[in-house]
């Protein structure tokens, strides 16, 4: 009985929902592109590019600018820099201009995908593929300085590979190969911080996946499936599970 009082107590006290007003926001045509990179709210309208401040998308625009058309858009920030990708019809990227977030003037542009990883930043040259081409890379990858698009490092890869921006500190990333050579990268200069070899698998955008401290990988056995997890940076297995229904 103590225990249902107690409970119709916390519920009779349960804040009201909040009812919110109607404000006018940002005019977004039917050919916008709404894109969220750290606090902005950015509307792409071609030939404008207007960026609004997420927490209060009814006041002013913090800024606006001019663009070029493109087909497709991405963003992300890097520290205090706008990263925007444009992409051509099939979804392939053309170039990244980064920005200030401060006041959208435009600093520097790479004919390629610039990643954000942490307040450091990668270039690649994704995968051509007519379809979304996920974070299959080929060629160089390449670290980049956000504040002047220089680059910093090179990293050769002989075939394609899987790239993953792992969260966190320090900034890294993941280069997954083809042949199962794996490296991790600090972002800022290059530096290998582990390196190791999966067993042969159906490499791709969601395979493998770094999970809190670990990389999970998908990968055939001799009876089916199994899940492997990999220490990370370390990259020495640690566990193995079969998948459930894997025959």
């Amino acid at each position: 009985m103590a225990l249902l009082l107690a409970a119709c107590a916390l519920l009779g006290g349960a804040a009201a929902p909040v009812r919110l007003s109607a404000r006018v926001g940002p005019p977004v045509s039917g050919d916008a592109t709404l894109l969220g990179a750290g606090p902005l709210l950015l509307v792409v309208d071609p030939p404008t590019l207007s960026a609004y401040d997420v927490a209060a998308p009814y006041r002013a625009p913090r800024w606006r600018v001019a663009v070029s058309p493109a087909a497709g858009w991405s963003a992300e920030a890097a520290g205090d820099v706008l990263l925007l990708t444009e992409r051509d019809q099939v979804r392939q990227a053309v170039a990244t201009t980064a920005r200030s977030m401060r006041t959208g003037a435009a600093l520097w542009r790479r004919p390629e995908r610039v990643y954000a990883v942490g307040e450091a930043a990668v270039a690649v040259s994704e995968v051509r593929s007519a379809a979304e081409p996920g974070r299959r890379v080929e060629g160089l990858v390449r670290g980049v300085d956000p504040a002047t698009g220089g680059t910093r490092w090179t990293v050769r890869l002989p075939s394609t590979a899987v790239l993953e921006v792992l969260p966190g500190r320090p900034a890294r990333v993941l280069l997954v190969q083809d042949d199962g050579l794996t490296r991790l990268l600090a972002a800022r200069d290059g530096t290998v911080h582990g390196q190791g070899r999966l067993p042969p698998a159906d490499y791709g955008p969601d395979n493998p996946q770094a999970v809190g401290a670990y990389l999970v990988l998908r990968h055939p056995t001799a009876t089916g499936a199994a899940l492997t997890g990999y220490d990370l940076p370390e990259l020495a297995p640690r566990w193995e599970v079969r998948c459930s229904g894997a025959s």
